[in-house]
């Protein structure tokens, strides 16, 4: 029995065996990893450990088949600015977008009161914790059609009410301490009730243009409410993670997330997309 580290270059890099990066793992001449090229993962990587994040080998290759995943669905991965992975049990790996790297890593998350950092993601305390994502709805307004913002659940505990993204009201809510899934993007909130119990779903809010549209809810990449809304686009106040950003913190939250991104428009197969995706992610990280 032997590892054989396979002839691709350490430019390749893909999956990772300790600090060592390795293009493939052979067990008697059977191909057990083979994983294509993750470029942002890999510098996501390097950036945790070189800012003193730490992360296990399970945590690292979750990241590189996370990225290889959402690209897997055309057009998916282009139409979601900013990704966070929230894995690593720390500030420092917890803090940075998995497509930071074209901006230097200048927009990440901004961790302020007593977030708890371990397996589940960041969990918030209900009464300290808000999470500067740096982008507003101009700036999403600026780079493209439409807007969709997306949580996934690690702990859910509805007491205080709280927002689970937001800027202005523009957000998605899962759960204002009771089992509704709420959307708004300025236009007023689409609702769907029943839909926010336990843990483990993926929740989202979109709306389809810089103008009148569609604003809808999802859970677990389907649609469950949609409606005719307006949306403004002129709100400067950056998104908040487990608060609401109206120049201040109004409504703190003391729910877990796994993940968190924030995007364009996406069509329902690229939510179908997205879902599989992040589900895939959170299982092999065991939550």
């Amino acid at each position: 029995m032997g590892l054989n580290f396979g002839t691709g270059s350490l430019s390749d890099k893909n999956l990772y065996l300790g600090d060592l990066p390795i293009t493939s793992i052979f067990y008697d001449n059977n191909l057990l990893w083979p994983l294509a090229s993750a470029t942002d993962a890999d510098a996501w990587i390097a950036q945790v450990e070189a800012d003193g994040g730490s992360l296990t080998v399970t945590e690292k290759n979750a990241v590189v088949a996370l990225e290889n995943d959402l690209k897997a669905t055309s057009g998916l991965y282009e139409d979601l600015i900013n990704i966070y992975p929230l894995v690593g049990g720390d500030e420092a790996s917890c803090k940075y977008n998995l497509k930071g790297a074209a901006d230097a890593f200048t927009n990440t998350i901004g961790f302020s009161g007593s977030w708890a950092y371990d397996a589940d993601g960041v969990t918030g305390d209900g009464s300290t914790t808000y999470a500067n994502t740096n982008i507003s709805p101009a700036d999403i307004a600026a780079i493209g059609t439409g807007i969709s913002l997306h949580v996934y659940l690690t702990v859910n505990v509805q007491s205080p009410s709280s927002y689970d993204m937001g800027s202005s009201e523009q957000s998605v809510i899962a759960g204002f301490n009771n089992t509704t899934l709420y959307g708004n993007f300025g236009g007023g909130y689409v609702t769907s009730t029943g839909q926010v119990s336990g843990v483990g779903d993926l929740y989202s809010s979109q709306h389809t243009n810089n103008a009148s549209g569609t604003t809808s809810v999802w859970k677990n990449g389907t649609s469950v409410a949609s409606a005719t809304k307006s949306r403004n686009i002129g709100v400067t106040n950056t998104f908040y993670l487990g608060n609401d950003n109206r120049g201040s913190n109004v409504e703190y939250g003391n729910k877990g997330y796994g993940f968190a991104a924030q995007g364009l428009y996406l069509d329902s197969t690229k939510m179908s997309g997205l879902n599989t995706a992040v589900q895939t992610y959170n299982t092999t990280l065991s939550r």
